[in-house]
């Protein structure tokens, strides 16, 4: 008998939808959600891990009591269908990069409701597979998980090719040199861009972007969405060595254009870019931006600043936003 578990990437509920998207935004990452129940009964798959990310804002405040039980009647309508919901906390989940302060959050009483299960370090069995998670903040040496056949990431991960040199981020061969050596699948999020498929050392390393669509960029209009179908039959291991197989399975979107505010942001950043060139003319250092969420994405990776006022600078951006 083969066992199958569908892995969705980064969710972002939010009742105000990202600066560049029409007021639609809720409604269609929930419509995509609901696409994901109908891909784990297509492929008789038990469980649906969630790898992160599931609210965008860190406030509690900022999500309303109605989006916090639409998400709770979709995982009501997935456990009613038979399909299980796991849960990796991704670090829009909670402020302060504090795991402990979950409670205090939607995610916290999504899981207070019994209606989905939180994914920790510790293995559990998702599907008949050893399943742990890695949590953004946490180090390289997290990933040395003896006992976990699949690691769920929410982490900056990429191939060595694509290595950020601007931010801290692991590469698949850093990785792969602290796994534990039953360990044969690591799935991420984090990173809402699409990595692929990729095998190292063994080891199968897939991340096929986020299920939300939050800035107008060029990756983001080009980027279909996918969730991925990872199967196996347990206790076989295949002649290349690879326990897991991992398939992407797609999930339907709307147009661009009728989603994102496409000729309203082409004249702001226009508008940014006069700016931009204008400071430069007075020798003044200048940031290109074109949304307050780019922003607040580079405030929060400088490595270079101490936590306590990067958090504080992120949150006056998203009020002011």
């Amino acid at each position: 008998m083969t066992n199958t578990m569908i892995l969705v990437g980064d969710v972002h509920l939010s009742d105000v939808p990202p600066t560049t998207r029409t007021s639609s935004y809720l409604d269609d990452v929930f419509k995509k959600l609901h696409q994901t129940i109908g891909v784990a009964i297509s492929h008789s798959a038990e469980s649906i891990v969630l790898v992160g990310d599931v609210f965008h804002s860190k406030v509690p405040v900022r999500t309303s009591h109605q989006t916090v039980a639409r998400f709770l009647e979709w995982c009501g309508s997935a456990r009613n269908l038979g399909k299980e919901v796991v849960i990796l906390p991704g670090n829009h989940d909670y402020r302060s990069r504090s795991v402990e302060l979950l409670p205090e959050h939607p995610l916290g009483v999504v899981f207070a409701s019994g209606l989905a299960t939180e994914l920790g370090s510790i293995p559990m069995e998702v599907s008949g597979a050893m399943v742990s998670g890695v949590r953004e903040e946490e180090p390289l040496e997290a990933f040395t998980i003896p006992g976990a056949d699949v690691i769920v990431a929410h982490s900056a991960l990429f191939p060595e090719a694509d290595l950020p040199e601007q931010w801290e981020a692991f590469s698949h061969e850093q990785v792969r040199e602290v796994l534990a050596s039953e360990t044969r699948l690591v799935y991420y999020g984090h990173i809402h861009d699409y990595h692929g498929i990729h095998k190292v050392g063994g080891v199968t390393f897939a991340n096929l972007g986020a299920l939300s669509r939050g800035s107008l960029f060029e990756a983001t209009v080009d980027r279909k969405i996918r969730v991925g179908v990872v199967s196996w039959v347990p206790g076989r291991v295949e002649t290349d060595g690879i326990r897991f197989r991992i398939q992407e399975a797609p999930i339907q979107y709307r147009p661009v254009e009728e989603v994102f505010r496409v000729e309203e942001v082409l004249g702001e950043r226009a508008a940014a870019e006069e700016m931009a060139s204008f400071a430069q003319a007075l020798a003044v250092e200048s940031v290109e931006m074109f949304s307050p969420e780019a922003l607040q994405d580079r405030i929060a990776n400088r490595g270079d600043v101490d936590l306590p006022v990067r958090e504080r600078a992120v949150d006056l951006l998203h009020r002011s936003a």
